[in-house]
């Protein structure tokens, strides 16, 4: 296969294509994620979608992408708190009405490995829909 003809099928994957995990969707408003930049301000948030490698969520403060931010995040329903790092890996939106920011962030570690496990039993029990 040519080298044109590879670079034309990868622009033609989407996102869901390169993901490696699946993503479910959480009502904003539903799941409050709190994050803590390595500077100490303190931000809080909505989550829009889960998945076992990271987040994606709404809030009112841009964070640059590469960003590292210790995480607390609330289940749905308050079936746990979930705590540890992540980084900043994309402004998926923004909002220049309102001042708000779509962001997802990939999981760098839990704090202990209970939590880890924790998001994997919630998400595979099936409370939440599959995201696009």
């Amino acid at each position: 296969m040519q080298v044109a003809e590879l670079t034309r099928e990868r622009s033609f994957r989407t996102d869901r294509d390169r993901r490696r995990h699946r993503r479910y969707a959480v009502r904003p408003m539903y799941s409050m994620i709190r994050l803590q930049t390595e500077s100490g301000e303190l931000v809080d948030g909505h989550i829009h979608d889960l998945a076992v490698g990271g987040v994606r969520f709404e809030c009112d403060v841009p964070l640059p992408e590469g960003s590292r931010v210790r995480f607390e995040i609330e289940l749905p329903g308050g079936a746990a708190t979930l705590h540890g790092w992540a980084s900043i890996i994309r402004i998926a939106d923004e909002d220049t009405r309102t001042g708000t920011m779509v962001l997802a962030a990939a999981f760098e570690r839990f704090d202990t490995r209970i939590e880890s496990g924790t998001l994997t039993r919630y998400l595979e029990q099936g409370c939440l829909l599959r995201s696009a």
